[in-house]
């Protein structure tokens, strides 16, 4: 990345920039996303043409009217930016959560859960599928064959469902009609592992593993000693960890399910969820309030226990990078922001929710027959004088984001 800022030291004298100081700048009005790649185009955007709400990259402060990404501000002081950018919530969902009576909400028992995109989600029980496309507002039943126990997102349109008595179903248009895929077995199978796009493992009774390299479309046999397991976690494209329903061992693979490892875990009675926050870190829960967790890829875990976590069906679902919610249908229900590190119990009682799903930053929803809780970002600043400038990924070391005032 070219060396920009008031200064632009660093920079050639003239000509175009190399492929590694391509600055990339977004117009705030969405009229331009182009690749800026000349110096005169770099000055223009730093400098009077800039419009606000524009986003530049930079070593340095750009100067006066340029403000950092990711900040609180007046409201009053900028109030076009304001108007523009609006309110931003700034902590996860997961905290607080509100019962939610749908127009037409799931009136059947519920196994699982999971989002699509940003306002598609599925879930599945025996003999149906419900679907949203308004982000869990109003629920449309589909009905299939089969008790599903899992479902899985393999992409925006690609979806994985599995079950009792070896039950497969695919869908390729986010979960608007399914398709039955053989799979080789007749064991329930309950949890699915997506290593890639391509590449899906699902697991269930009797050591059963069953292995796709064509996203769903057909399974063959898995090869490599599997446990009887209940719930999975995936850290990469290679690396993931499934648990038994109860025990003190675990497998592990690192090459995308061809061979598994027995690995020594803290004790797990009925493991009831699981989730990753990124390539090293992980949670898994079972009966008890009962959390272990890894910071390791799932080489080594450590164990605590949440009190008032009663035997109710539970799950865990990540809100966010370093968010996620253990969901009990009664007792206490938990959510943490520090990737599993510590728990804060949370208020409200989701009484028969037995699954649950999220999109990362955006909104939480646990569901069960006849029940249905939702839970939103909120705000650690002054909603009501203040605003929060919008968040960047993927800037590198020494870099700062700013926005046009």
């Amino acid at each position: 990345m070219a060396d920009m800022g008031t200064d632009f030291n660093g920079l050639p004298d003239a000509g175009a920039l190399t492929g590694a100081e391509v600055v990339a700048v977004q117009r705030g009005t969405g009229q331009d996303s182009t690749l800026r790649t000349t110096i005169a185009a770099i000055l223009a955007m730093a400098g009077s043409g800039a419009k606000t709400g524009d986003t530049l990259v930079s070593a340095r402060n750009p100067g006066a009217g340029w403000l950092r990404l990711g900040t609180v501000y007046s409201q009053s002081a900028y109030p076009d930016l304001y108007g523009l950018v609006g309110l931003i919530g700034d902590v996860p969902p997961g905290r607080n959560w509100v019962a939610q009576t749908p127009t037409t909400g799931i009136t059947t028992a519920i196994n699982d859960a999971c989002w699509i995109t940003e306002r598609v989600a599925v879930a599945v029980g025996n003999n149906v599928v419900w679907r949203t496309t308004d982000g869990g507002v109003n629920w449309v039943q589909i009905t299939v064959a089969g008790n599903l126990l899992a479902v899985s997102r393999v992409s925006s349109t690609v979806v994985i469902a599995c079950g009792q008595n070896g039950v497969v179903l695919r869908s390729v248009d986010s979960g608007a009609t399914w398709t039955a895929v053989s799979s080789g077995t007749t064991n329930s199978l309950r949890t699915i592992t997506v290593f890639t796009a391509s590449r899906i493992y699902l697991t269930g009774d009797s050591s059963t593993g069953r292995l796709s390299t064509d996203g769903g479309a057909s399974f063959g046999a898995g090869t490599g000693a599997m446990a009887d397991v209940r719930r999975t976690v995936r850290f990469s494209g290679s690396v993931a960890v499934a648990f038994t329903a109860t025990g003190t061992s675990a497998v592990r693979t690192t090459d995308g399910g061809t061979t598994w490892t027995t690995i020594t875990i803290p004790t797990l009675n009925n493991v009831r969820g699981a989730c990753v926050f990124d390539e090293l870190c992980a949670v898994a829960s079972s009966s008890g309030g009962v959390i272990i967790r890894t910071i390791d890829a799932g080489v080594t875990w450590t164990t605590s226990t949440l009190s008032g976590v009663t035997n109710a069906p539970a799950g865990i679902v990540r809100t966010s990078a370093i968010a996620a919610v253990l969901v009990t249908s009664s007792g206490t229900s938990y959510c943490t922001f520090d990737a599993g590190a510590s728990w804060t119990a949370i208020a409200a009682t989701l009484t028969n929710a037995t699954a649950a799903f999220a999109v990362e930053d955006s909104l939480a929803v646990a569901v069960g027959n006849g029940a249905q809780f939702r839970s939103l970002p909120e705000y650690s600043y002054d909603s009501g004088t203040q605003f929060i400038t919008p968040s960047l990924a993927g800037i590198g070391a020494g870099l700062t984001g700013y926005i046009k005032a």
